[in-house]
């Protein structure tokens, strides 16, 4: 295949596809690729919760008040052109979206809901993306693109960009066995992530990628990274990902994931190794959490331990909640009368795991958490671990 195309899209997730109606919409032509060959193609955007926000404040607000907020959210460690970009799309994006017929409900007073792809998932445990809003939306748009010829490429995988003295023209690709060369004006990659290859992940993340669940639609693969690399990109932010805490027994049970997470509770509580210590700063967030388990040096399971009064609010407080979702639907939960007793239970140096729950709660009592062997920051509050029964 050899014409000219105005714009090759590389991927059929929500940015792709987004940039594909748009530039019809402005007389552009595009065609976009997907590697994908199911009609209903996995990708993360059609499983995710479909909850726009920038920094869970609303689109809408004042630029400074997003601005501030990203630089406070990141401690300033942002790209400050596409924060820029961000805010002033952001809202941009809302309203293309209700140009689309795309129904919007807010789930509660908290701003960071406000704006959610109707019809949401359930409040229930376990992966219920399909007939929800994000996937309805992406079969929408494609329809959408339906219209204007052949121009949705399914089970195409693009391989490499063509570049000719330092610009991009084109892109291969394969189909199947048949290698396939589309020129093109322009070019974008909106192929996602690369969380699910293993040499990035471990170049860029650490070595525990058998250890590190998949919460998504496993087909991050880093080529469109790969192709701007070799054509001569820079990397940046690669060290990071976005991802939540869950139950070990996810690897084994599709009810475990995307939900329910476990984020509010290590928060609250601590997150100990199998010697029965603390491995990182719990303060900070969810996501902060997840990225330093993954990096840990520490060996697997890890253990988020709180007690009842921790288990009964932050347990109870997210949307969809790990207590009592995380036992109901067939997580394993540890609940011992004593400390001791848990430590046992869960195979951890007693001694050792008695002194870390103690000096936790000391800490927390003299309000010196920032003077722990591992400070414990308090952007999240922590809360004493004291009142039967012990949860792990």
């Amino acid at each position: 295949m050899s014409a000219q195309h105005d714009l090759i899209i590389v991927g059929g997730g929500i940015a792709g596809l987004t940039a594909a109606v748009r530039a019809i919409e402005l007389g552009i032509q595009p065609m976009v690729l997907e590697k994908e060959s199911q009609d209903i193609y996995p990708c993360n955007s059609r499983q995710s919760g479909g909850v726009i926000h920038i920094g869970f404040l609303d689109p809408y607000r004042q630029y400074r008040s997003l601005m501030d907020n990203i630089e406070t959210r990141t401690g300033g460690d942002h790209d400050p052109v596409l924060a820029d970009a961000l805010i002033k799309n952001g809202w941009r994006f809302l309203d293309w979206l209700k140009a689309q017929n795309t129904d919007f409900i807010s789930f509660n007073e908290q701003e960071g809901y406000r704006w959610c792809i109707a019809p949401p998932r359930a409040l229930r445990a376990g992966v219920d993306w399909e007939g929800r809003g994000p996937d309805l939306l992406l079969r929408r748009l494609v329809s959408k693109l339906s219209n204007y010829g052949d121009i949705f490429c399914q089970g195409v995988k693009a391989t490499s960009l063509i570049m000719e003295n330092g610009t991009c023209k084109g892109i291969r690709a394969i189909a199947g066995t048949r290698e396939i060369t589309f020129k093109a004006n322009n070019v974008l990659l909106a192929d996602g992530g690369f969380q699910f290859n293993r040499k990035l992940f471990e170049e860029f993340i650490g070595g525990k990628f058998d250890h590190t669940f998949q919460r998504g639609a496993k087909t991050g693969n880093g080529d469109g990274i790969k192709m701007a690399h070799a054509a001569g990109a820079k990397l940046s932010g690669m060290d990071k990902f976005y991802g939540h805490l869950l139950s070990a027994d996810a690897v084994n049970n599709d009810k475990l994931w995307p939900y329910p997470e476990l984020d509010a509770v290590a928060t609250a509580g601590i997150v100990i190794d199998s010697f029965g210590t603390r491995v990182t700063d719990e303060g900070k967030s969810g996501v902060y959490l997840t990225n330093a388990l993954a990096k840990s040096n520490s060996e697997p399971p890890f253990f988020i331990i709180c007690d009842a009064s921790i288990w009964e609010s932050a347990g109870r407080s997210a949307r969809i909640p790990a207590n009592p979702l995380l036992e109901e639907a067939g997580g394993t939960v540890f609940k011992s009368d004593t400390l001791e007793e848990l430590a046992e239970v869960i195979g951890v140096p007693v001694e050792d795991f008695l002194n870390c729950v103690t000096k936790y709660n000391e800490a927390i009592d003299a309000n010196k958490t920032s003077e722990l062997l591992i400070p414990r920051s308090q952007k999240i509050m922590p809360y004493k671990i004291s009142t039967a029964p012990f949860i792990a």
